[in-house]
């Protein structure tokens, strides 16, 4: 598919997929992580957990921030 829409060099798909893929697994590591404490399946003071937020958003706004380059890449 990528191929059809224009990327001709392999570098330029595994840019794309890296960029784009592994930002979304990131996001939703964090959700899964949030819904995991949300429910009470993961003990804050057995895994450190106790400051998630200072912890998920840089890393939110990290992977955010390289897809969103990624595929500003692409486009331009």
């Amino acid at each position: 598919v990528l191929y059809l829409v224009g990327l001709r060099s392999f570098v330029s798909v595994v840019e794309v997929v890296g960029g784009v893929f592994i930002g979304l697994e990131a996001l939703l590591i964090v959700l899964i992580c949030f819904k995991a404490r949300k429910k009470g399946a993961l003990d804050a003071s057995r895994f450190g957990t106790m400051n998630f937020w200072m912890a998920a958003v840089p890393v939110v706004l990290f992977f955010t921030a390289a897809t969103v380059y990624s595929l500003v890449n692409i486009i331009f």
